[in-house]
């Protein structure tokens, strides 16, 4: 546990612990990297309001400094509110529970940004309760969803594949979902879920089974526009009943 402002964590590792494995909170302007954590409940807990901003792997992938998460009961890493970055990282095997509470890869509840990591093996790859940008991570063979999120600004460039779903968007509200590569999840591609305004723009998703775009429980205001949708086997555009208000769909290839 580090509570308060410090520089550097490095070439740590925090195995079995029955909590978290490294816990920091109001860390500041701190980068963790390098450092590897399994056998805990979560593998890494950061909440930083302290100003500045924590930074777990490094943006410059060339510089190999990104840390393992894995093989944790909860979560890999649990990002809270406060100012955060998630880099470059690998996490998987989170492997049981509801893909909420438990089996989470990384959980973001901050404004923050989470790009170019690897995560995989999980119950649920990227559990979103609200994140700035989410992009170029590259998230499969997650059992229930690749992404699940209810108030993430943009998810952007990512690859996601083998999932049950690709990406589903919970209760949300003014978002775009923007040239990600989305292909062979079980049962959707991308499931919008009670949401307003979301918007679908230039992604690819091809699905061998389910449907490629799934829309349900009153989601008003969805705009799909120039994607390349294909399913073998489901709908390319499936939307309920109840989710006809205000959608427009546009130069699309399906």
């Amino acid at each position: 546990f580090v509570g308060g402002s410090f520089t550097s964590l490095s070439n740590a590792t925090a195995d079995n612990n029955a909590g978290d494995g490294i816990d920091l909170v109001n860390s500041g302007s701190a980068t963790v990297t390098n450092s590897e954590a399994s056998g805990n409940q979560t593998g890494l807990y950061v909440s930083n309001g302290a100003g500045g901003q924590t930074v777990i792997g490094n943006s410059n992938l060339s510089a190999g400094q990104g840390n393992i998460f894995h093989n944790n009961s909860a979560f890999g890493i649990n990002a809270a509110f406060g100012s955060e970055a998630i880099y470059g990282n690998t996490i998987y095997g989170q492997s049981s529970g509801n893909g909420f509470s438990s089996g989470v890869g990384i959980q973001l509840e901050g404004n923050n940004p989470c790009i170019d990591n690897v995560i995989w093996g999980n119950v649920a790859g990227i559990y979103g309760l609200e994140a700035g940008t989410v992009s170029n991570n590259r998230i499969y063979d997650n059992s229930l969803y690749g992404i699940v999120e209810e108030a993430v600004a943009s998810i952007v460039d990512n690859v996601i594949y083998s999932n049950g779903v690709g990406i589903q968007v919970n209760s949300s509200s003014t978002e775009t979902l923007q040239n990600n590569l989305i292909y062979a999840n079980t049962i959707a591609g991308i499931w919008v879920v009670g949401s307003n305004a979301i918007s679908l723009l230039s992604n690819t998703i091809y699905q061998t089974s389910g449907d490629t775009v799934r829309v349900t429980s009153g989601t008003s205001t969805l705009s799909v526009r120039d994607n390349i949708l294909w399913d073998t086997a489901g709908f390319d555009i499936n939307i309920d009943g109840t989710s006809e208000q205000g959608f427009s769909s546009d130069y699309n290839l399906l």
